[in-house]
């Protein structure tokens, strides 16, 4: 075979795109690390069907995420750390990817940073990307992205409750974080952790409790309630930015606390919840990016 007929054939196979895209669509839709058993405040706003379909262990459809869309996901993830890493380096950003938990209802996550708004005063970072349509007609957070912020105040707020009620002195908080009793609380939370590669299960666990104690050791020093959350957009195509705050809002919260206790006693109960009268068909706005729509629609 000729050189030319070589390189021919390589070109119309596209070798780098073809083996890129088999990669990506080998990788697993679920993060090993992550907790698929509990709710997640990025799904104060998503199908209660949906969260119980993930919680009780059902099967995703086979590339709910295709390659493309896993390189956007990944674009995200890098423009998260290198805002991140802007705000720790000017030292507005006091920590970044911080825990949150509020076991009563099940939750579990970690929020994008703790900023120091003043001396007195802790507010929640969250970034978020987004295209250039969606980023010219913002003018105020998303609503779907200020009910996770209301989930995110609430488990830190009750965190820091908590913490300022049971202890009256730094030297007794420091004690309770060094104790073989907090070493089990936080090794509580991560039962599903598994080793992997690059780190051991010890390792990944040490990581997390480093995580919890800087946390705990911020929340106790904070002397105002957790209550605002700022959102930073950036645009994907311009990286021009625009930021909104949201505040605590007491009905809205009563409204997702009792979704999510909805949903609790579903998958106590190990039942599925009826299909919400929005979820007409796949291809729905419901729907269409669900990647239990198959197993909610058989047959369709």
């Amino acid at each position: 075979m000729a050189l030319k007929d070589v390189l021919s054939t390589l070109k119309n196979e596209g070798y780098i795109i073809k083996k890129l895209d088999q990669y990506l669509l080998s990788l697993s839709d679920k993060d090993e690390d992550r907790r698929w058993d509990i709710n997640s405040p990025s799904s104060a706003s998503k199908c209660e069907r949906a969260i119980v379909y993930s919680r009780l262990g059902y099967e995703p459809d086979a590339n709910a995420v295709d390659a493309r869309t896993r390189r956007i996901f990944d674009n995200g993830t890098y423009t998260h750390e290198r805002l991140q890493k802007y705000m720790l380096d000017e030292g507005m950003l006091k920590m970044d990817e911080v825990p949150v938990f509020l076991d009563k209802l099940q939750i579990q996550g970690h929020t994008d940073g703790l900023l120091e708004l003043n001396k007195y005063e802790l507010g929640i970072l969250e970034i978020k990307t987004i295209n250039t349509n969606g980023f010219s007609k913002l003018v105020d957070a998303r609503d779907d992205h200020k009910e996770q912020a209301l989930v995110y105040m609430v488990c830190l707020e009750e965190r820091r409750k908590w913490l300022k009620d049971k202890f009256s002195t730094e030297k007794e908080l420091m004690k309770y974080l060094v104790s073989e009793e907090y070493h089990t609380f936080i090794e509580s939370h991560y039962k599903h952790m598994e080793g992997g590669n690059k780190f051991s299960r010890g390792d990944k666990l040490m990581f997390k409790y480093e995580q919890h104690m800087k946390a705990d050791r911020l929340l106790w020093n904070t002397p105002r309630p957790i209550n605002k959350m700022i959102f930073l957009y950036e645009d994907k195509n311009t990286q021009e930015l625009k930021e909104f705050t949201v505040k605590y809002v007491e009905e809205l919260w009563k409204d997702l606390e009792a979704k999510f206790e909805y949903i609790n006693e579903y998958v106590a109960n190990k039942e599925v919840p009826p299909r919400p009268e929005e979820a007409t068909s796949k291809s729905c706005s419901l729907c269409r990016w669900c990647s239990f729509k198959s197993t909610c629609f058989p047959g369709f």
